[in-house]
């Protein structure tokens, strides 16, 4: 007999992105592999590869948080050897400091995407939608994007046709949060943003780098001062005039959180990245541009691009 991780008798099974030990049962092995836990071997010839996009702004007047960027994730894939790669990496959506609120500005924008192309491949992750912001009478809107930004509010918030976040791109996002809900969450997906008074959906936990991190969370709202934190992933904390920590971490894809009402600005999305994950055998005669950070996790060779650049295998 075995326990589910265990054996009855004898260390209890461990498992990590690089090794695995123990006794295993079948549904063990399927929770840890969607988990992106367990050593999957990598092929000759096959690389992993990460695209997250920048994430939007927050909202400005009783704010939304906005939406990450969008992720995508696909594992043993063919390389195109002696084909260049090139790397774009998407910029945050910058802060909104206009906080008149009459006026139809109070939006955050959209993040930059990011992405990756050579011959026969291409891939574009989708940057954040911008948070939604508030007007006197009615809510705004959270803008579309690789997750959507959540709805703003306004002062008496009857205007049920602005009372939506933004929607998500689809297998990229979730959709941003309706006046009143949290941003959308899921697995290996970016997270919405929280609309005004709520928080941002977390984003998605992946193994790529042999640490399992979490990228992509959606800003947090707004509420009359009070602060409400970005979901997991580098989403920014919305809140009134609370300084830097309204921004989204940078190379996360993270949203950036909305502000209730001040000069200051909400915050800003955070950039996005592109990583790359294939075995030192296939990595012999690799060339870089852009400065990557290369590590080494076990018998994986990691790229991470936090700037644009170019890699060829």
């Amino acid at each position: 007999m075995q326990r589910y991780n265990s054996s009855v008798i004898g260390k209890k099974s461990s498992v990590s992105s690089s090794s695995a030990s123990g006794i295993f049962s079948t549904n063990n092995i399927a929770d840890e592999t969607r988990a992106d836990n367990w050593p999957l071997a990598l092929e000759l010839g096959k690389f992993d590869y990460l695209v997250v996009a920048a994430g939007g702004s927050g909202g400005n007047y009783r704010g939304a948080g906005a939406g990450a960027g969008g992720i995508i994730y696909k594992v043993n894939q063919d390389i195109s050897f002696s084909n260049t790669y090139t790397i774009t990496i998407g910029a945050g959506g910058s802060a909104n400091t206009s906080y008149l609120g009459n006026n139809n500005d109070s939006y955050g924008s959209n993040g930059g995407n990011s992405s990756i192309t050579t011959s026969g491949l291409s891939e574009t992750a989708i940057g954040g939608g911008g948070g939604g912001g508030g007007r006197t009478g009615s809510q705004r809107q959270g803008r579309n994007g690789g997750a959507g930004g959540g709805s703003g509010s306004g002062y008496e918030a009857t205007n049920s046709a602005y009372s939506v976040g933004g929607s998500g791109t689809s297998q990229q996002g979730n959709d941003g949060g309706d006046v009143g809900q949290s941003g959308g969450t899921g697995s290996n997906l970016a997270g919405g943003g929280g609309a005004t008074g709520n928080v941002g959906g977390d984003g998605a936990a992946i193994g790529i780098t042999g640490t399992s991190l979490y990228y992509a969370g959606g800003g947090g709202g707004s509420w009359s001062g009070n602060s409400y934190s970005g979901g997991s992933g580098g989403g920014g904390t919305g809140g009134f005039n609370i300084g830097s920590s309204k921004n989204a971490t940078a190379n996360t894809g993270g949203g950036g959180g909305g502000e209730w009402y001040h000069a200051s600005g909400s915050g800003t999305g955070g950039s996005g990245i592109v990583i790359f994950r294939t075995l030192t055998q296939n990595v012999g005669n690799v060339s870089t541009t852009g400065s990557p950070t290369v590590t080494t996790d076990g018998a994986y060779k990691i790229y991470k691009f936090t700037g644009s650049g170019s890699i060829t295998f």
